[in-house]
């Protein structure tokens, strides 16, 4: 029986990337995952239902297919430097996942998130609070290690630092629909009150329960603007 390796064709390796032209391997790296650790891929799966529904219910479907594939590309170009001349195989989605983590935690950074920590004790905290801590074990694990094999902590932390750019770079937000000469912008305000308003007079006519759960954490996050 032939036995192949499919990561070593797959995965991200340097130098072969390029010396081998084997581009493709900046995209098919963060596609696959070790079957000797299956909680890796189910935990990645999880977060990008949980988190990456709404930003592309947010950003829709081809921004947000733009914005994964920049950010697990990006991931890997900075793996790049920890594994050249090695024979480390770089896999996984997990840089893009960081990536999404972080521009969740940028759009709704007080949207209230429940975690079981463990997988036993429910925890909540704001969206930002869980980036901002996920960040800090990333940092603190690669510090503990000393820089040496911690090359899937560089992509985590090299998923959200492009990221952040991309989000923060001009030409890459979404282009807004033009708008007629001498129109002034209705002010945000009024925008979240005739949103709120809607919102309740749904939940009056069809009760909690007929509301999406985007108008349930519209609702939960009002409280902080009320």
């Amino acid at each position: 029986m032939l036995w192949v390796r499919y990561d070593l064709i797959f995965g991200l390796m340097a130098p072969e990337v390029f010396t081998q032209l084997r581009l493709y391997q900046f995209v098919t790296y963060f596609f696959i995952h070790s079957s000797s650790h299956p909680l890796h891929i189910i935990v990645n799966m999880l977060i990008l239902w949980m988190f990456g529904r709404e930003l592309e219910a947010y950003w829709g479907t081809i921004y947000f297919l733009k914005y994964y594939f920049v950010t697990g590309i990006g991931a890997g170009l900075c793996s790049l430097p920890f594994i050249w001349g090695d024979s480390s195989v770089v896999i996984g989605a997990s840089g893009a996942i960081f990536g999404l983590l972080l521009a969740y935690g940028m759009l709704f950074p007080n949207r209230m998130i429940t975690l079981l920590l463990l997988f036993v004790l429910p925890v909540r905290l704001k969206a930002r609070q869980l980036v901002f801590i996920l960040t800090g074990l990333e940092l603190l694990l690669l510090f503990n290690r000393g820089g040496g094999g911690g090359i899937a902590h560089f992509a985590h932390l090299g998923g959200a630092l492009v990221g952040f750019i991309y989000l923060k770079w001009p030409t890459s937000r979404k282009k807004k629909e033009s708008i007629p000469s001498g129109f002034t912008p209705p002010d945000p305000g009024e925008r979240f009150q005739d949103e709120l308003n809607r919102v309740l007079d749904k939940l009056a006519r069809e009760g909690w329960g007929g509301l999406t759960n985007r108008e349930k954490e519209f609702l939960h996050d009002a409280k902080h603007h009320l």
